[in-house]
């Protein structure tokens, strides 16, 4: 009888440890469209070749604030130094995700001279990294590299 109660013992122990030892918690990984259109973004630095290159950005861009919506819309915001002036202060915005969500296009110019098409370095929860090439009325086109948060 002791080795019987040992041995069922023993059994329910090794069920409790493998029950509750092999549970796993379940996070919730966000997509990267909903991880997109979670924010107002707001642009924080652009870096050429490993400098700062945020004298390339006129100042009514730099405090845009751009809101990508479900469905691929969205707008830009002039905010407080506007470039439009006296068109809207809002634009629309169209987006969408290519190749396998690595390259992110946009109907509208984010940056002045910039292409519509960004490779998508990295996106979480508050910040967003791209780089796109820039292509200014004179001088050679460059890769430069947008943080926005």
């Amino acid at each position: 009888m002791k080795l019987k109660c040992t041995i069922v013992f023993t059994v329910l122990s090794f069920l409790f440890c493998v029950i509750t030892g092999c549970q796993r918690y379940v996070t919730y990984q966000k997509t990267k469209t909903e991880l997109l259109i979670q924010n107002l973004w707001s642009l924080r630095s652009v870096v050429r070749a490993g400098m700062d290159a945020m004298h390339l950005v006129p100042p009514c861009y730099r405090d845009n604030l751009v809101r990508f919506r479900p469905l691929g819309e969205g707008f830009i915001s002039d905010n407080i130094i506007r470039c439009n002036v006296p068109g809207p202060s809002v634009t629309p915005l169209y987006w969408s995700f290519r190749e396998n969500e690595t390259v992110l296009v946009v109907s509208q110019e984010l940056i002045p001279y910039t292409a519509r098409e960004m490779t998508l370095k990295h996106l979480s929860d508050t910040l967003l990294v791209v780089q796109v090439i820039h292509t200014p009325p004179a001088g050679p086109a460059s890769d430069l590299v947008v943080t926005y948060h």
